[in-house]
């Protein structure tokens, strides 16, 4: 005897008076019907098909996995593994895949994952699901004899550059990075800059590693966000998900900026 059935001998006193003769209840798909929940429940009857409606209203974690089975969810997942300590729940349910946030408040949100996942971003709460990584020192590990970034300038800018060096300025490129601060922006390739400056400088950072001098750097913000996302959408199970972000304000994955200055010495210009 199967689980519905089961469920229904065993409520048979507790079922209103008349529903049992309805024959074609039991004809209608669940995701159609009021069915029947185990006894000792707080609510005796919910409505699949309107199941994150009925989530919504459920306040204890045991009732809320049993309604998921009973309406036919499957893949169901807990994850706690968060920066924050919180709780979320993955399945599948009506040919889509579904997040439960609130888990820990016990106050249960059943949203598609592709609208949590914009919410998140939306919110800007990414890292509260996200640990970010701490792409300095990444990238100074990665840093090699060799290495090279590039920044662009203009013509007249550059004798004082070649004199003094590049110092952070509060020069930020577009809405996005307008909290930035200053800044030296860098491309990894030399063909970035020169599609935007006139004058490119060759800056060798493979041998600021060797002198000891290693700045803290990072990502464009927005590049780092959608990373921390991408990842995210791949941890609750949307492994096709990809971020695209706004390309309006130029955000390039191969920017590094730097927080210090850099001083001539590891400056060439790119004839």
């Amino acid at each position: 005897m199967n689980w519905y059935k089961l469920s229904q001998s065993e409520q048979t006193t507790q079922v209103p008076k008349g529903q049992q003769s309805f024959d074609f209840m039991a004809n209608q798909p669940e995701q159609e019907a009021y069915v029947p929940l185990l006894p000792g429940m707080e609510k005796h009857w919910i409505e699949c098909s309107k199941l994150p409606d009925e989530v919504e209203n459920v306040h204890q974690l045991n009732e809320l996995i049993q309604i998921l089975k009973h309406c036919g969810a499957g893949n169901i997942d807990m994850m706690e593994d968060f920066p924050d300590q919180r709780k979320l729940m993955t399945l599948d349910w009506n040919d889509k895949h579904w997040v439960i946030d609130g888990i820990n408040e016990n106050q249960f949100d059943m949203t598609e994952a592709h609208d949590w996942l914009n919410n998140v971003n939306w919110y800007g709460r990414v890292d509260n699901y996200v640990t970010m990584p701490d792409f300095s020192k990444e990238f100074w590990e990665g840093v090699t004899d060799g290495t090279k970034v590039y920044h662009g300038t203009s013509e007249e800018k550059l004798p004082i550059i070649l004199e003094e060096g590049l110092s952070p300025m509060y020069e930020t490129r577009g809405m996005s990075n307008r909290g930035t601060g200053a800044a030296v922006f860098t491309s990894s390739e030399q063909e970035t800059a020169q599609y935007y400056y006139p004058v490119v400088l060759e800056i060798d950072v493979g041998q600021m590693k060797k002198d000891g001098y290693m700045p803290v750097v990072s990502q464009e913000e927005p590049i780092a966000e959608g990373e921390a996302l991408n990842a995210l959408a791949w941890k609750i199970g949307l492994e096709d998900y990809q971020h695209e972000g706004d390309s309006s304000d130029g955000l390039d994955a191969g920017t590094t900026i730097f927080f210090g200055p850099i001083p001539p010495k590891y400056l060439r210009v790119i004839e």
